[in-house]
């Protein structure tokens, strides 16, 4: 079942331009050198592929930064 749902999220994630940035590798808790390997290799994939082109989109929508969002309604509440 989860090699099904993780093919289904690939697919999604390629019709949405963010092809390869999601990967699923069996680790066993005794091999250590094969995650490292593993998130190594992964890191450098994701780092080739550069920054999302998602983020490249919504940077044209003005956001309020979450830290801000809450320290408004921080002072709100204690007011």
């Amino acid at each position: 079942m989860t090699i099904k749902r993780i093919t289904f999220v690939q697919e999604m994630l390629k019709f949405m331009g963010l092809e390869g940035r999601l990967h699923l590798e069996w680790i066993s808790s005794a091999e250590a050198q094969k995650f490292a390997r593993v998130v190594t290799e992964f890191t450098d994939k994701i780092t080739h592929l550069g920054p999302s082109p998602i983020a490249k989109a919504t940077r044209l929508i003005p956001m309020e930064p979450y830290g801000e969002k809450r320290r408004k309604h921080e002072y709100h509440k204690a007011g």
